[in-house]
């Protein structure tokens, strides 16, 4: 259950990505930073772990995940966890690096199934390595959280993106140098993925394939995505930038290139935006709004591989959800907006009455692009091409079902979404299993996907919540030290959705 914690005393923006440049810390910087952390002098083999759990002056991947389980277990030990995350962001990493094969005829592995864990990395966060299955045959290592050191109150992008390159390689490398083996038998520990394996099983019976099924195409055939604690205005400047780039990508007048999801996305946020002019930090609670409500058109996929998931999973916008724009939040849209606090006082109260007074126009919305999708046509899969007008008058029926229901989870997400506006605690419970979500009774209103959902330490003074980054190019995107210095007009913020 989500328990309250302490409300930040402002919430600001990410700063400008042109000022963060490609820098390492100087070895007293870094001595003034801890000292003033813990309150005491620290030694240079403390500085040293610092660096290298860093990424810097390190041979290999091991010896970064050596120096965090040092580094975390070290300053858990002398504060708390909410005054390390002022100062510090969590980061993670899941590959998707290999194919799997079953030697052992006629048995089955259920997809996002875990078959292996580390001993836990740190008493920091409790949580291991993992390796997991993934659709297509693939197996999947997840680092830990991992915790980085701001820079000026900034991400250290260098530090992360020096860490996600040495346990990528070392991903690729896992796979490249065990073809043909047992996923028991591989050698995880000396790769740098923790020590002290468990295995499910399952790890007993799969093998390392030699070919690729899934990313097969891409760039050493592997697909990465990180997982990183930001605060609300750091997921929604990342996401409002990766959207306007997307439009820029796409015809607006003929929608070539469109999906279910960020149509409705920026048709909603339009709506807002139209009745909530102000400040950036409108934007931005309008930003985060506008994505979690056109997030519930997955509820029909939800639904129909619920009902027939022992027939195998029979669409896919459940996951392809995810993929807007290169970014998920795990995380309710509540518990973001009830910590949110703005500089000027008002937006909160600018943005409640924006998303009060368009309710109706969020659920037309909602159910336009619903109906109108071409691949939303939900079909009782017991039911043949035969059938004519009988059949078509099922799919009909069965479409305006799912549209009453995903009305009715827009309502009670806007009337929650109003009150967190008003600082009420949604008191969620993080606690979903993949393809078990309920949008009943009290689960109502709280999105889709829950079983995505993770509650992470905040900070004292600012409230951090787990964003996705999904794909190998949005990841070294977002980790960019300097990008081009392109600003977009505001006329141009109001892009017109058929």
């Amino acid at each position: 259950m989500k328990t309250s914690a302490k409300k930040p005393e402002s919430q600001s923006h990410t700063p400008d990505s042109d000022t963060q440049s490609s820098r390492q810390e100087p070895d007293s910087a870094i001595d003034s930073f801890l000292e003033e952390l813990i309150g005491v002098p620290v030694a240079s083999y403390e500085i040293d772990h610092y660096k290298k759990a860093h990424g810097e002056d390190v041979k290999n991947t091991k010896e970064i995940t050596d120096a965090q389980r040092t580094y975390q277990n070290w300053l858990s030990g002398k504060i708390g966890s909410e005054k390390i995350m002022d100062t510090h962001r969590s980061v993670g990493f899941e590959y998707e690096f290999a194919t799997y094969s079953i030697p052992k005829e006629g048995l089955e592995i259920d997809s996002h199934k875990e078959i292996g864990h580390s001993r836990q990395l740190s008493s920091l966060f409790s949580t291991p390595f993992k390796l997991e299955t993934d659709s297509d045959n693939e197996i999947e290592i997840v680092t830990p959280p991992l915790i980085i050191a701001d820079i000026d109150g900034e991400i250290n992008k260098e530090a992360a993106d020096n860490i996600y390159t040495f346990y990528k390689d070392s991903a690729i490398d896992l796979r490249d140098d065990n073809l043909g083996k047992k996923i028991k038998t591989i050698n995880l520990v000396d790769k740098g993925f923790g020590n002290v394996w468990k295995f499910d099983k399952a790890a007993g019976d799969l093998a390392i394939s030699a070919g690729r099924e899934k990313h097969a195409d891409s760039d050493d055939q592997i697909y990465s995505q990180m997982n990183i604690s930001l605060t609300p205005g750091e997921i929604s400047d990342f996401m409002d930038a990766q959207s306007l780039d997307w439009a820029d990508d796409r015809d607006a007048e003929t929608l070539e290139g469109t999906d279910l999801f960020s149509n409705a996305y920026f048709r909603i946020l339009n709506l807002l935006e139209e009745g909530s002019p102000g400040a950036d930090e409108v934007r931005t609670l309008n930003v985060l709004i506008s994505r979690a409500l056109s997030n519930i058109l997955a509820l029909p996929s939800i639904i129909l591989n619920q009902e027939y998931r022992d027939k195998g999973l029979l669409d896919s916008k459940h996951s392809a959800v995810k993929e807007t724009f290169g970014i998920w939040v795990k995380d309710t849209i509540q518990s973001i907006l009830c910590y949110f606090e703005a500089e000027d006082g008002q937006t909160n109260k600018i943005v409640k009455e924006a998303v009060g007074s368009n309710v109706d126009g969020i659920l037309e919305i909602l159910e336009q692009e619903l109906l109108t999708d071409q691949n939303i046509a939900f079909p009782r899969a017991d039911i043949t091409e035969e059938g004519g007008d009988k059949l078509q008058a099922e799919i009909n029926k069965r479409n305006s079902d799912f549209a009453d229901q995903v009305k009715t989870e827009a309502r009670a997400s806007i009337t929650k979404i109003i009150r967190a506006l008003e600082g009420d605690d949604p008191l969620f419970d993080y606690d979903t299993k993949f393809l078990d979500e309920s949008f009943q009774d009290d689960d109502a209103g709280y999105g889709v996907r829950k079983d995505t959902y993770v509650e992470i330490p905040s900070g004292e003074d600012r409230s951090l919540h787990l964003a996705e980054i999904r794909g190998d190019e949005t990841v070294e995107k977002f980790l960019q030290t300097e990008q081009d210095d392109e600003s977009v007009e505001d006329d141009d913020l109001i892009i017109e959705w058929i």
